[in-house]
């Protein structure tokens, strides 16, 4: 009977009397389970009993009986799709600096002021031509170095540019008189720039008057 298994148990299980008292008051549903988990294990298993009924009151299970976690499985490894990249935007500056010419290119990737631009494009071409073979400009301010190469170059020409400035010089005496008199007696650029802004009236005078004497012509 149920009667015979309480007292079995409690002297199996060497109860003292509050944790026997506590289990011959419970209702037989409680008792059943508490009997059915088997010996109480421990240093006091009076103190156990008492854990046990109020796990089973409340529904629990014991520990050695609670079912195991479910395992977490990886997910799947996610195929890897490339993504297909869109094409570099054309870049039309780049683009159009093929249709340049030499002179313009080499201000845009000198980054010249404008003086300096207006300063190589009013040169002859051999001049330009010696001025860009020489390479890129270095130092901080490139427009600065264009002035001083260029002077440089007008100075101690190569031959091509000596030569292709000389001929200039011949066409244009021809055509200026006061370039052919400037050349002649040997003027700087100041006393040249003097007689051009000259009445057309004094111009003739002076030329008129033929070669300049003197130590300093200029004067």
């Amino acid at each position: 009977t149920l009667d015979m298994q309480l007292r079995t148990f409690a002297e199996d299980n060497r109860l003292d009397d509050g944790a026997r008292s506590k289990l011959f008051e419970q209702p037989p549903h409680i008792q059943r389970a508490v009997i059915a988990e088997g010996p109480l294990t421990g240093r006091n298993p009076s103190a156990v009993l008492h854990g046990r009924i109020r796990r089973v009151e409340t529904g629990g299970v014991p520990a050695d009986q609670a079912p195991m976690p479910p395992v977490m499985q990886p997910p799947p490894p996610v195929a890897y799709v490339p993504t297909m990249q869109p094409p570099p935007p054309v870049s039309y500056a780049t683009a159009g600096r093929r249709s340049l010419s030499p002179v313009s290119q080499f201000v845009q990737e000198n980054n010249l002021d404008d003086g300096a631009a207006h300063k190589l494009r009013e040169q002859s071409p051999a001049v330009q031509g010696a001025c860009i073979a020489e390479g890129p400009l270095t130092g901080r301010n490139a427009s600065a170095v264009l002035v001083g190469r260029l002077r440089r170059i007008m100075q101690n020409p190569p031959a091509d540019v000596a030569a292709h400035n000389f001929q200039q010089e011949l066409k244009g005496a021809e055509l200026d008189p006061v370039a052919r008199f400037a050349r002649e007696n040997g003027l700087d650029d100041a006393a040249v720039q003097a007689l051009r802004e000259a009445p057309d009236d004094i111009q003739n005078k002076v030329l008129d008057e033929g070669p300049l004497t003197g130590r300093n012509p200029n004067a």
